[in-house]
């Protein structure tokens, strides 16, 4: 099962069991949390939450208003930064009709970034659910 998540919901990967498909690339937790790559606090946003905000209206999200947030959890990424980033990269360029409402009234990729999705999956379950 593939798992359908927006940056809130990173999370709830690790309950979901949402796994990449067999043939992707691993990347361990031990690169993440080695690497000294991390987003700068002072950062401008990346598109996060426009490209949330815009989706939301296009698809008539019932919460839009937790764009900013669930963006906000992405880029204080500390374990799994390189994988996030892939993440964000992949869904920002996304069109609407790969989009829909989950349950909590938030936009979110659809089967869409598949891999980025797993990698994401996989970092959260070997940081014991460390974003």
């Amino acid at each position: 099962m593939i798992v359908r998540i927006w940056p809130a919901l990173c999370a709830t990967i690790v309950a979901l069991g949402c796994k990449k498909p067999p043939s992707a690339a691993s990347s361990g937790i031990a690169d993440a949390a080695s690497s000294v790559d991390r987003f700068p606090a002072d950062a401008p946003d990346d598109g996060c939450t426009a490209t949330c905000m815009l989706r939301a209206k296009e698809l008539r999200c019932q919460h839009p208003e937790g764009c900013p947030d669930a963006c906000s959890k992405l880029h204080a990424s500390t374990f799994c930064v390189r994988q996030v980033r892939a993440f964000l990269a992949c869904f920002l360029k996304e069109p609407v009709n790969h989009w829909e409402c989950n349950e909590s009234g938030l936009p979110v990729i659809g089967h869409a970034c598949e891999g980025e999705q797993g990698d994401v999956s996989d970092c959260l379950i070997q940081s014991q659910g460390k974003l």
